[in-house]
Order: structure tokens, then sequence, then C-alpha cells
């Protein structure tokens, strides 16, 4: 976040220019995925849009529903968790470039990302938006992150603050964490987007603390963030985060977004009017708010002719997805040295399990990008080696909707060669245990990998 002498200026001379009722309306939503400007004074209102890695399609201002543009597709850019395994700060760096450049060319103010929350389980559904579960390593890659998305006059919105480590119950859990964990493990990545990074906006997390809402928990977002740590920048909810006028008002949210219900009837809309028109401690606190969004505003060039006007699925942008992708893959384990496989002794390959063969830019909801192009598994190994050797596909159980294959039916025989060399059974079973089929798909086989949800590759040399 760019805090000049000159922009604080500004931003009290605006104030004192607006009325009450202009203020409480830049504290609220006006549509899904923006807040009220005041045009009277030339100010636009503030857009924002996710995702972490990529620029969300954009929906019609008051419903979820898809509009579909040709132009909404963009660069899709590998998870932050593929991120975090290159291991790379100047591959962050340029991965914030790059969704900046794009959510500005897009003309979006804000872009809903990173998410640097801890993954302290892997049930959590959305471990593929979050970068580790080491702090250490969010703590280097996070500030470069949120410098190169700021570096493109783009706000980065560090999310989702915080201890929203479970998607399931996440509206109603209260977290129960030692004081230690907490700051040692849970907060170290926020401290340093926020800080190290200069990230202009963070979001609140659905979950409790203490037995408060996060997006108005007294302590970590008053006390701690805006606080302790200097925090100057604007303090969202997530989509219905908010909870209580009361606590809106005097614990740190500045801007409520994303309820159902008409905007005047957020927390902070006409509730909040009402009570500032009868106290001076009221207005008080929503100036501090106001003054907040015009400095996110002035700090990304909002109110400035000189913006930069952003880039959008340009050549440069492809290739650092690819650089990002190709830095991210680790191999955990190459017995007899195998890999890397010589294309020259390939016969047959046999790739299995749906995901291979899926899109998945699409899907994800806060998380899914309309891609220009996506090339899938299956797509990559057929356009590098059809020429090359036979490859064959199978779904595997996910459509017949039963388990993944357990590792002990994978049967690996040694028979003549000459046929298709790889060997796949599968004992198929109804509800009542009884085996319904029993399938050999071929003869031999090395196996890459076990029997992930995922896919599985399967080859032969002879």
């Amino acid at each position: 976040m760019k805090i000049t002498k000159e922009n604080e200026i500004k931003i009290e001379k605006l104030l004192s220019e607006m009325t009450l009722e202009e203020k409480v309306s830049m504290c609220h939503a006006n549509s899904k995925f923006a807040s009220n400007g005041v045009e009277r004074l030339n100010i636009s209102e503030l857009t924002m849009m996710d995702g972490p890695h990529g620029v969300r399609s954009d929906v019609e201002r008051d419903s979820w529903r898809c509009l579909n543009r040709e132009e909404d597709k963009c660069t899709y850019l590998p998870t932050e968790t593929a991120l975090a395994a290159t291991f790379d700060p100047k591959l962050a760096r340029k991965f914030g470039e790059t969704l900046g450049a794009e959510a500005r060319y897009r003309g979006k103010d804000i872009i809903l990302g990173p998410g640097v929350n801890i993954i302290r389980t892997p049930l959590c559904g959305r471990n593929f938006e979050y970068m580790s579960e080491d702090p250490c390593v969010i703590e280097k890659m996070a500030p470069e992150l949120v410098k190169g998305i700021e570096s493109q006059d783009t706000a980065a919105c560090v999310k989702h603050y915080c201890l929203n480590n479970q998607e399931y119950d996440r509206g109603r859990v209260n977290v129960e964490v030692s004081d230690r964990a907490l700051h040692e493990i849970y907060l170290r990545g926020f401290y340093a987007a926020v800080i190290g990074g200069g990230a202009s906006s963070v979001m609140g997390a659905y979950n409790r603390y203490k037995n408060e809402h996060m997006c108005h928990n007294s302590y970590l977002v008053k006390d701690l963030l805006k606080g302790k740590w200097g925090f100057r920048g604007v303090y969202l909810s997530d989509w219905a985060g908010a909870h209580d006028t009361d606590e809106c008002i005097k614990n740190g949210l500045d801007i409520e977004m994303g309820t159902n219900k008409p905007y005047n009837e957020y927390y902070m809309a006409d509730a909040m009017l009402e009570k500032a028109k009868n106290s001076a401690e009221v207005r008080a606190e929503i100036d501090d708010k106001v003054r907040r969004i015009l400095r996110l505003m002035l700090s990304v060039g909002k109110l400035s002719e000189n913006r930069k006007k952003g880039e959008y699925n340009s050549e440069k942008h492809h290739q650092t997805a690819y650089d990002i992708a190709a830095d991210g893959m680790v191999l955990l384990k190459n017995t007899d040295n195998i890999l890397p496989l010589k294309e020259e002794k390939l016969k047959n390959i046999l790739v299995v399990g749906k995901n291979a063969a899926a899109k998945h830019s699409e899907g994800g909801s806060s998380s899914g990008v309309r891609a220009l192009y996506e090339v899938t598994p299956l797509e990559g190994i057929k356009n590098r080696l059809s020429d090359k050797c036979v490859i064959d596909y199978e779904s595997g159980v996910f459509d017949l909707k039963y388990n993944s294959i357990p590792m002990q039916n994978l049967n690996i025989t040694d028979l003549k060669s000459g046929c298709r060399n790889y060997r796949l059974i599968t004992n198929i079973k109804d509800e009542n245990g009884s085996i319904t089929s029993n399938k050999t798909l071929s003869d031999k086989a090395d196996i890459i990998g076990g029997t992930a949800y995922s896919y599985d590759i399967y080859f032969s040399v002879c």
C-alpha cells in the first residue's frame, strides 16, 4: 500500500466534503462484487473479484449468474500450493504481477487473494488455494506475491483472516488455539503479507475466535491487526460474514459484502446510519472506515489519470503460468531411477482416472476461472507421445461411484511379450459385498504412483 502525505491530505479533503449518508454507503456492497463510491465527488464504485489464481468470470450485479463473456477468459495460473512448491520468491513476484495485471485489465480495484491460511488438515476443502502447512514457506512467498499484485495498481486482499482451516461448519465453528500456536503458526503468514508485503486489504473469515466472529473480532482485528500491527488498509467481510451492527462499527470491519438481503438492510447500511445520527463516537468510527477505503483507492491510482491499464492473456503471462507449474512439480519417489522415461523405449501407456481427462479451471466457485485454454494431463500425454506409442485411457471407478481401487487389487504379472503390456484387475462389489464384475485391462506394467483420487499412469517398455 502506497501511503503518502499528499494522499492523506486528499483523504481529509474528500472526507470533509461527504455527507454522512455518502460515507455509510461506501461501507457496504451495492452489488455482488462492488461497493459504492460518491459520484458527486467523481469517486467511482470500488470493484473487486475473485480469486487467488486467476480472475473469475463476471456475474450479474445482483445474482450469481455468470455472464459467460468471451472477454472473461483469462490466464489460468497454477494454484498457490503449486506456487509454494517452487520455493522461489521470484516466481511468487511474477505470479502476483500476472494476477494483478489481469485484474487491472478487467477493471478491478481489488483481487480477492492471496489465501495464506495454514494447511492444518488434508481434509480442508480449500487447501489448494493456500500455500503450505509450513508458516516459514508462507512467510517467504506471500510478501512477494502481494508486492507483485500491488505493483500493477491492483489491491491485494489477503484472506481468510484467520484460523479458517476447515470448510465444514466454517460459519459457526469456534476455533480454540493456544496463544503461542496462534502467533507462531496461524498468524505468521498474515503478518508477512500485510506488513512485509504491504497489502492494501484483508478479508475476514467465517469462523469465530473466542466466540467472536472473525469479521468483527475485537482482539484479532481491532487490537492486533489494526492496533499492534498498524494496518492502515481496508478490512472487508467474506460474503455474508458480518453478524452484528454494533460489533461491525467498533471492532474494525470497514466494508460489508455479500448477503442476500437488500443492500440497505446490511448491518453496515441503514442500521449503522441510524446509530451514527445520534452518536459522535459512531460517526468517528465511520470516518475511520471511509478514510481507509479512500486510502486504498488512492494507493492503487483509482482517482488518478495515470493508472496502469493492465495486461490480459499475453504470451508473457502464459509463460509465467507454465514456468510456475513446471517448477512446482516435486518428485517424491523415483524407484530404480525409472524417471525420466525414455521415449524411444515406450510401447504402451495406460492413463487411469477421471481427473486425467477433466478440465478444472471453471470449477471451484471463488477459485474458478474461465481459462483461455487448458491442456489436461491426458491431452498432454497424447500431444507428446501419440505418434510414438499406444495410449489408452480408463476413467476408473469414479463413474461407477465406488471407492478408489486398493493397491492390493492392482496385480502385475509377467506374460509373454508382444501383447498390450499392462494388467489392472478390479473387483467391483455391490452394496452386499458380492463381486459383480472382474475386469482385466491388460498385462504387464511398471507403476508410477499409487491409487490416489486423481489419476494413475501405467506404461510398458516391452
